[in-house]
């Protein structure tokens, strides 16, 4: 039986997980669907029934007040939960996470020079550098950058053939380019790198800037966040 590492999930417990499932879903499909109760418990230690979809697996929305869940079944009933959040922080956070690994992440303009400003049409140059804090190389880092409001990247810098290489930057081994963020797969060293590419500036307006990502696949624990900022693009 595989046991789970103290640091935490990884894309190998992922995959024992998926194993697991698709073996419960197996053997659940031949016996009859449990009758299972959902609760969330408010303050003041208000109850309220959730409402659950589907068979084989059932989903329930549960409130952001909520304190905590509680479940009921028949007696052996074999089940388990997990919870899922998605979306975006209201605030950014107000302070950036060293844990293995630092990223810090600016915006530069054409002379080189970090800003906050832009006018609308212009490019900007997006600089991401991170570091292993510890004596070791990541060969599995991931760097994960959510563009801001108002800005579409533009890529065609980020994997240069190797003859246009630059040997003092970093190369991702595999980029990942959404409309919304860039997401680099590479080794995450204890030198400073540095992660470059372009953005265009689309729309006018006051944009909040999320924190950039860095994180080991594999060792979940060695993980970083830079802080978040503000960028104003100016109407022309």
């Amino acid at each position: 039986m595989y046991k789970r590492q103290a640091r935490g999930h990884n894309t190998a417990s992922a995959a024992w997980t998926v194993l697991a499932l698709d073996a419960w879903a197996a053997a659940a499909e031949v016996a009859p669907p449990a009758t299972l109760g959902i609760e969330e418990r408010l303050a003041g230690d208000r109850g309220r029934a959730l409402v659950a979809s589907g068979a084989l697996v059932q989903r329930a929305t549960f409130a952001a007040e909520a304190l905590t869940l509680r479940f009921t079944a028949p007696r052996g009933t074999r089940a388990f939960y997990t919870a899922t959040l998605a979306g975006y922080d209201r605030e950014p956070p107000t302070a950036a996470l060293r844990q293995g690994l630092e990223i810090l992440r600016d915006y530069l303009d054409g002379a080189g020079k970090p800003v906050t400003s832009v006018r609308q049409g212009d490019e900007l140059v997006v600089r991401v550098r991170f570091r292993s804090l510890a004596k070791r190389e990541y060969w599995d880092g991931v760097i994960v950058d959510v563009l801001p409001g108002g800005f579409e990247p533009i890529l065609d810098d980020l994997t240069p053939p190797p003859e246009a290489r630059n040997a003092a930057a970093w190369y991702p081994d595999y980029v990942d380019a959404r409309e919304d963020r860039v997401v680099a797969f590479g080794a995450i060293g204890p030198e400073m790198r540095e992660l470059r590419y372009r953005i265009r500036a689309t729309t006018a307006g006051r944009f909040v800037v999320p924190p950039a990502y860095a994180e080991s696949m594999y060792d979940p624990a060695a993980q970083a966040r830079s802080l978040g900022a503000q960028v104003v693009v100016e109407a022309r």
